[in-house]
């Protein structure tokens, strides 16, 4: 990337984004050899992951026969037949 499609796109970016930014970028010139700066450490740890326990808790009501059997028909309509054994 060239550093003027760069500076272009930051000066797209809302004036709250360019504040972090500057943040990242001061943390990362005053701890250069540092692996992960304390503003990624923050980002990280301020998303949350969403809970697995309850995600199929109500899942819905269930695919009747007909359904079922439809999709099977689709399904097995597309199958390709090998012929010759």
């Amino acid at each position: 990337m060239h550093i003027d499609d760069l500076m272009a796109r930051i000066r797209r970016l809302p004036w709250s984004k360019r504040n972090k930014l500057d943040e990242m970028v001061r943390a990362l010139e005053e701890n250069p050899n540092e692996t992960a700066s304390a503003t990624e450490q923050q980002a990280a740890s301020s998303t949350a992951l969403r809970p697995v326990r309850g995600l199929l808790r109500d899942p819905g009501p269930a695919p009747s026969d007909e359904t079922i059997d439809e999709a099977r028909r689709e399904l097995w309509a597309r199958f390709p037949v090998v012929k010759g054994s």
